[in-house]
């Protein structure tokens, strides 16, 4: 699992950073944004089971924009602030893209979605700098990066 934030990225629980892999913490303190998941790719059945994971974590206070390839465009920070419940073209990748979540929350969630089994994904936290990036931006960044680790791995 990937998870781009600006330079950084995370695989597997760990962040990595310019310097190399950092473990994600339990920090209770909030992570840069409002709380709110951008979801990409997604049926209507697994944002369902999306919503009830949420409720079962007691996060059920993050707002979710869907979206979709009409705002392929827009930069993040413009989506967050327009959540949308639809979207009229899915777009074709399947990503997440969290923000406002304590480090504790983040890995309590990616815990439960692993257990759950739900589907691979592309992963990105939203930091001061990722959320000037059109959402078409990151998820052509992010789908590099799951390719490139991917040959890391298979060499």
């Amino acid at each position: 699992m990937y998870s781009k934030t600006g330079k950084n990225f995370n695989h597997g629980g760990f962040m990595a950073h310019k310097e190399g892999f950092k473990k994600v913490g339990s920090s209770e303190k909030s992570m840069y944004g409002p709380r709110v998941f951008i979801i990409c790719g997604y049926t209507e059945e697994e944002l369902e089971r999306l919503s009830r994971l949420l409720q079962d974590l007691n996060m059920d206070d993050i707002q979710l924009a869907v979206a979709g390839d009409e705002v392929g465009e827009e930069t993040l920070n413009s989506i967050m602030e327009n959540p949308r419940k639809d979207s009229s073209t899915p777009v074709a990748d399947r990503a997440m893209i969290m923000a406002g979540i304590t480090e504790k929350e983040l890995k309590k969630f990616m815990d439960k979605w692993k257990k759950i089994g739900l589907p691979p994904q592309l992963w990105a936290v939203l930091t001061p700098t990722s959320e000037n990036w059109t959402l078409n931006a990151l998820l052509s960044e992010l789908k590099n990066e799951a390719a490139t680790m991917n040959r890391q791995e298979n060499s």
